[in-house]
This record gives structure tokens, sequence and C-alpha cells, in this order.
């Protein structure tokens, strides 16, 4: 009966695929004037995503879990109806690092002008990087 209520040790590690699955992207209406550079972002989410699969960057599927939502795992339960994951587009960003909503759970990534993929890696792993307690980092 415990096992029902008490977290397992689960031996499948979270991958970028899990993420990418996770947080639906939430995009404005075709024809609308930022959708194009929604549309760029998102490549760019996806780019990400890849590097952070094959270990090219700092950041680990987990870290973007726990960026999004403060948790260390996907709730055993699920995320309930009204708060799957989501991933959001900045119109007017303050900068260019992302940003999260740990309630929803939802990461905002700004529509801003990168010049690169790279720019917006650097910018992603900076946001993410920074938002975490040291001690969490592995």
């Amino acid at each position: 009966m415990r096992d029902a209520f008490v977290p397992q040790p689960t031996t499948k590690e979270l991958t970028s695929d899990d993420i990418l699955g996770m947080f639906q992207p939430l995009f404005t209406d075709e024809g609308a004037n930022q959708r194009q550079r929604e549309e760029d972002v998102m490549d760019h989410w996806v780019s990400y995503l890849d590097d952070v699969g094959k270990g090219k960057t700092v950041v680990k599927p987990k870290d973007i879990l726990r960026f999004a939502s403060g948790l260390n795992s996907v709730p055993l339960i699920g995320w309930g109806s009204n708060n799957e994951p989501t991933l959001q587009f900045l119109s007017d960003p303050p900068s260019q690092l992302p940003q999260a909503r740990t309630c929803g759970p939802s990461i905002l990534l700004p529509l801003w002008n990168y010049e690169s993929y790279e720019s917006f890696k650097l910018s992603m792993d900076e946001g993410i990087i920074n938002s975490l307690p040291a001690i969490l980092l592995d």
C-alpha cells in the first residue's frame, strides 16, 4: 500500500524528447504579426533540446523541469487538466533570458532578435542555470 503514495526511484531518466513532448507551445493565430517570430524561436527551442539531449550544453533535461516547475520529477499523478506544461512566447521581453512560471508550469521564451542559434543557446543556459540553487546542479 505504501508504494501507492510514496514516490519510488525510477530507472527512466528524463530526456530532452520528454521535455519537448511535455511543454505544449501556445502560438498566436496563423497570420498574426508575431507568429513567424514565434516559429523561429520554436525552431531554436527544438535545436536547443537536441543539444541538451546530446550533452552539448551544461543544462540537463531535469534542470529544465526544475526551472519550469520547481520539481525534480514529473508528478506521480500527472499535472492535472488545468496545469499542463506550456511553452509561451514573450512579445516584449525585458531581456533575452527565458522566464518560468512554476505554478503553470510554463516556460516563457523571449521573442528576441537573437543573432544566431548560439546566442539563443547561451541565453537559455544562463537563464536556466542561474535560476537553480547550486546544490541542485550535478
